[in-house]
């Protein structure tokens, strides 16, 4: 199971601090972000620009999360 904590407009979209998919084997951040749009079909929007991390690294795209892991799903913010 990997489990995803969100925050800002995600935790809104989704209403949960974090979602659980269910997975068994590792994925890349790519297909985690699939995987994401599939389930929760309300993130697709923020999804396209936010970052991931596991504990205090940022992930790439073509990083590989294994399924037990917890990642963060940063939504990118706009200040003024």
């Amino acid at each position: 199971m990997l489990t995803v904590r969100m925050f800002a407009g995600a935790r809104d979209a989704v209403g949960a601090e974090h979602v659980c998919l269910d997975v068994d084997r590792a994925l890349t951040i790519k297909e985690v972000r699939s995987k994401l749009a599939e389930t929760y079909p309300q993130l697709s929007g923020l999804l396209k620009s936010a970052m991931f991390a596991r504990g205090t690294t940022y992930l790439k795209p073509d990083e590989i999360v294994k399924h037990d892991d917890e990642l963060s799903m940063i939504p990118s913010v706009s200040g003024g």
